[in-house]
């Protein structure tokens, strides 16, 4: 039962994680937008994709235990 905590414990901050990292990659390429570096910014925009499939697969497997 402490394990099961500590583990969903694990979980909740590895996504907080993941939200603050994707929030900070969408705010960065913003900048890179309007700088005109839109090539920086479509790798950011990959980036982001990447962050958002890890998050919808730690918030599934948070959901299921």
């Amino acid at each position: 039962s402490i394990n099961l905590t500590r583990r969903l414990l694990m979980s909740y901050i590895q996504i907080e994680r993941l939200k603050k990292d994707r929030q900070e990659a969408l705010y960065y390429q913003k900048k890179l937008i309007k700088k005109g570096k839109n090539v920086l910014a479509y790798k950011m925009e990959k980036k982001i994709a990447h962050l958002n499939y890890f998050l919808d697969d730690m918030e599934a497997i948070s959901k299921v235990h």
